[in-house]
């Protein structure tokens, strides 16, 4: 099984690789670009699959918030999984944003409420267009988050077999 940082390494090196073919071979736009390499390095440095193990240091200010995941997901299980995996961690985002959203209404630091919060989700996700640039972002910023991922996921699968 491949090390952190090594994953980090291969990771970058598939990035660059993935990037250059991106922008040269298919010419993609700045938000989908920008969405790509944001989704890959949040995905690498923050909520990789070795999530489950406990975020890491780098985690800083977040580590609370992420530490959860590890008592809901087992190593190599559904945090493992290419499509799975990575939707889990999305959700789990989701799902503490809402829970904080929560707490900080309901103590009277701010009037966004959980309403609020789920209005948004709804709204972005029916007011989808990709033609829209903010969507292209978002779009390219969850595909850099399952490449990133897949690479992490075969890297560990070709590390076990040798």
């Amino acid at each position: 099984m491949a090390m952190g940082s090594t994953h980090d390494k291969v990771s970058i090196f598939f990035l660059v690789i993935i990037l250059a073919t991106g922008v040269i071979g298919y010419q993609m736009s700045s938000p989908a670009l920008y969405g790509a390499c944001v989704g890959w390095f949040f995905a690498t440095y923050l909520i990789s699959p070795d999530l489950d193990l406990g975020p890491k240091k780098r985690a800083s200010v977040l580590r609370p918030f992420l530490y959860h995941y590890s008592m809901f997901f087992k190593h190599r299980g559904v945090s493992h999984h290419f499509f799975l995996g990575t939707i889990s961690r999305i959700v789990y985002l989701l799902a503490m944003a809402l829970l904080i959203i929560f707490c900080l209404h309901k103590m009277g630091y701010t009037s966004f409420s959980t309403t609020h919060y789920l209005n948004f989700l709804t709204n972005l996700f029916h007011g989808y267009t990709y033609s829209v640039p903010e969507y292209q972002f978002l779009t390219w910023t969850v595909i850099g988050m399952f490449l990133s991922d897949l690479v992490h996921i075969l890297l560990d699968k070709v590390s076990s077999f040798f």
